[in-house]
């Protein structure tokens, strides 16, 4: 990211120039799951050979894409890209007394339905001092969130409170006999519609026809501020311009989920060039992003980066993310950043749900009453919810036991005594709670986190102090192998958990299949002891051993003597001191004893800590400076292949917590194979996702630009010459276009060269010329001329492409810094 810009040269035109020649080819869009073991490497080719191919199995059938994920999730696990599990997000929840429930059984992804539950008597003035409060719903939060501004937030706890407020275009509710939910249209009239679908129904383009206050007259905003004009909008009626509103405020403001507009799985076209030019300073296009009112037909027309079913149309839809919202008001309350901020409280929320923020005391409650106008107000039950800020589970529990919550998580100290307790359920976890591992090499750690790190650069004074141990995978799996997760997860009232995915995750959404319950699923986990959920002190040991052995071949390490051994100190990161005081006992003494059992010759000491905040152990240890870190990401239950990427170690969705091996390398030592092909990581999930380029088993190398030569300065100016490479085969001319749509020249020092101003301007008025030759062995030259010499100062072009497969555009930039040549 650059960090000293003082001004741009923009040298725009329309540079379509792509790879020549004729032919078609064909696309691979099936295919039979394989593993090495069941498949000779003799029969095994890399995938995409070495002219490249297109392979695309998103339209693959869902028995198909539980082998793909096998595939997957086993190389995930295999490589500590996830880390190591441990138990699932599933607790004993109590539920009081005065709350009817409608279903005693939990359905994954929709649960027991609290919220269309009902509630048949106020709690006492003891228990509830606030009269107004005394029907509302009443939980907790261990932490403030500060927002409930889901636009600009990663945490589940904004999200959920987020979605009080806010409409979606579909939504969930039980069945008729409560045994499962399904879908139905809330603010959008039907389900999606297809605009260019292909054969097998899948399709870029869809329209999604909405609702808006002419045909619904009970679409309207809700707010409870008194302020004049912000009370000028309780009432007002949704209009089409208002669904619009959502996704220009992420963009056109660089909030948190604009990664996830332009995400190559689920993302929309043109949104990441849209946000990257918002980020250089351009005018963007908000034309050439697939996201479009349509007045005619009352709609909005989305182009999706690749190819969905129908289903996945509308799952990827259904956020609450896109609830509308007049862009009047985001500029009444002074920016989109500013929506939802305690700091203005009710005065800067309006609300399209079921509740409306009626009351926030910083640190202390948050309290949401029932939207007397919301358009489907009989699915909310609930007078309010009133949220308590309470320090612990611990506390809470004992507030609930009190009367003064309505429900609550058992502590693992509480068990034995309540689990039976008839105001006890038992939920099912959507997500795995895993100690997330930096398994870097040095070289690794300094690629991903280093002064030019591609994820999270640092200072060099700042570098992490990268583990031996870390990096060797017999040490890795004798971690893994040590955890009793059993007793773990009895302790902790949770479900023991030795895969990357819950049993949340479906890999036949349609259906309700669960991905773990499949043939496939439970494969993954053949060779991990599921009969002790991978748990043997005995294994463990044996691998310790083999581990040390190799490190001190390696040199890594010199063993010291039973009397003095050589000492290893692993850090170990979680949220809370609580954390630290229960589970982080436990597995210090998993870890240590087994270890040092093992191999005497060392001392394994585990360094436990928590960070002052929770969100810590993710946006500053887990960026690098880590070792062991408690964490989990979750989310695309219904499209697990799809969450995949939170693995990538280009960090491609902004979520990845654990660091290793390189995934869009083909790895001979762990092969991913499928359809009798050897894939890498990345290839094999972009081809699931929507299709790739695949050459060697590797996602192509589609455009990249690889160094910048600065000719000799003539009469104060130079020429700077781009070199790169991008894909070309002229078999695939027809289906692939490579486009470079506009050059920069960045200059970084002071003073400015002379008859440049500090407002930039565009290269044409200086005389710089510009030439691209785009060659058919696959290289390409940028050449910029008659450049503005300042010598030796600090320059770097930025290119910006489009890729353009089977009719799907992707847009990116890369840039290259470079030294201005001597003056003559």
């Amino acid at each position: 990211m650059k960090n000293k810009k003082l001004f741009v040269l923009s040298l725009f035109g329309v540079l379509a120039l792509t790879s020549c020649g004729g032919g078609g080819g064909s696309t691979s869009s099936g295919g039979s799951g394989s593993s090495g073991s069941q498949t000779s490497g003799s029969e095994l080719r890399l995938a995409g050979g070495e002219e490249g191919e297109i392979i695309n199995y998103s339209a693959s059938s869902y028995a198909e894409r539980a082998k793909i994920l096998e595939q997957l999730e086993k190389y995930t696990l295999d490589n500590f890209l996830g880390g190591i599990p441990m138990y699932d997000s599933a607790s004993n929840v109590m539920y009081s007394t005065r709350l009817q429930i409608p279903s005693d059984t939990y359905i994954p992804n929709y649960g027991f339905g609290v919220g269309q539950g009902t509630i048949t008597t106020a709690l006492t003035s003891a228990q509830e001092p606030e009269t107004k409060y005394a029907m509302y719903f009443h939980s907790w939060q261990s932490q403030d969130p500060g927002s409930l501004n889901y636009w600009n937030a990663s945490d589940s706890v904004t999200a959920d409170l987020n979605a009080l407020i806010t409409s979606a275009y579909y939504g969930t509710e039980f069945t008729e006999d409560k045994s499962s939910y399904q879908w139905y249209d809330s603010l959008a009239t039907e389900k999606p519609i297809a605009l260019n679908p292909d054969a097998n129904g899948m399709a870029t383009k869809w329209r999604v026809k909405v609702k808006t206050v002419t045909d619904t007259p009970t679409l309207v905003y809700n707010t409870l501020s008194t302020a004049p004009d912000r009370a000028a909008y309780d009432g007002r009626g949704v209009v089409l311009a208002d669904y619009l509103t959502p996704f220009k405020a992420i963009l056109d403001n660089q909030l948190y989920r604009s990664t996830d507009l332009g995400s190559s799985s689920s993302g929309f076209v043109g949104a990441a060039q849209y946000s990257a030019d918002v980020a250089a300073g351009k005018s963007p296009n908000w034309n050439s992003v697939g996201i479009q009112l349509n007045e005619t037909e009352q709609s909005i027309d989305f182009e999706f980066v690749t190819k969905k079913t129908q289903f996945y149309a509308m799952y990827n839809l259904s956020s609450s993310l896109f609830s509308p919202i007049p862009q009047s008001f985001l500029d009444l309350i002074g920016g989109a950043a500013n929506f939802g901020l305690q700091s203005g409280g009710v005065n800067n929320v309006l609300s399209l749900g079921m509740y409306t923020l009626e009351e926030w005391q910083a640190d202390k409650q948050l309290a949401f009453k029932k939207n007397p106008v919301f358009f489907e107000k009989d699915r909310a039950n609930f007078a309010g919810y009133k949220y308590t800020i309470l320090g612990s589970a611990t506390v809470a529990f004992d507030e609930f036991l009190a009367g003064k919550l309505d429900s609550a998580g058992i502590p693992s100290t509480a068990l034995d005594q309540y689990k039976s307790d008839p105001r006890t359920r038992r939920t099912l976890g959507d997500t795995v709670w895993k100690l997330q591992t930096n398994t870097t090499t040095e070289a690794g750690w300094e690629s991903l986190f280093g002064k030019t790190g591609s994820v999270y650069p640092h200072s060099e004074d700042s570098y992490w102090d990268v583990k031996p141990v870390m990096s060797n995978k017999d040490f890795l799996n004798g971690l893994y192998f040590s955890i009793n997760r059993s007793e773990l997860a009895a302790e902790e009232g949770k479900n023991p958990a030795a895969a990357f995915l819950s049993d949340a995750y479906m890999i036949d959404p349609e259906e309700g299949i669960s991905f773990r319950s499949s043939d496939e699923g439970k494969a993954v986990l053949e060779d991990r002891l599921p009969e002790s959920n991978g748990y043997d002190t005995e294994i463990a040991k044996g691998l310790f051993q083999r581990a040390m052995t190799t490190l001190e071949a390696e040199g890594k390490y010199t063993p010291g003597t039973p009397t003095s051994p050589t000492p290893i100190t692993l850090e170990l990161i979680y949220q809370s001191q609580s954390q630290v005081d229960t589970e982080g006992i436990t597995i210090k003494k998993y870890f240590e004893e087994t270890f040092n059992a093992a191999c005497p010759n060392y001392k394994l000491t585990i360094h436990t800590y928590a960070t002052s905040n929770w969100m810590d152990a993710y946006y500053a240890a887990m960026q690098g400076d880590f070792d062991l870190s408690f964490g989990s990401i979750s989310g695309n239950t219904l499209d697990p292949i799809s969450f995949m990427d939170t693995v990538c170690s280009d960090n491609r969705s902004g979520f990845t917590l654990s660091w290793g091996p390189d995934t869009g390398a083909v790895n001979m030592d762990s092969p991913i194979v499928y359809d009798e092909q050897i894939f890498s990581y990345d290839a094999l999930l972009g081809a699931a996702n929507g299709g790739a380029v695949i050459k060697n088993g590797e996602a192509a190398n589609m455009f990249k630009l690889t160094n910048i030569e600065a000719g000799e300065a003539v009469d104060g100016k130079f020429t700077a010459t781009g070199h790169g490479t991008y894909f070309y085969n002229a078999e695939y001319a027809s289906r692939i276009q490579v486009e470079i749509v506009a050059v920069e020249i960045w200059y970084y020092s002071a003073p400015l060269p002379e008859g440049v101003s500090e407002d930039g301007f565009v290269a044409p008025e200086l005389g710089v010329n510009l030439t691209i030759n785009m060659n058919t062995d696959g290289t390409f030259e940028v050449i910029v001329t008659d450049l503005p010499l300042d010598a030796g100062g600090a320059y770097d072009m930025t290119l910006y492409f489009t890729i353009t497969v089977d009719g799907v555009s992707t847009s990116s930039s890369t840039y290259v810094t470079f030294q201005g040549p001597a003056a003559a």
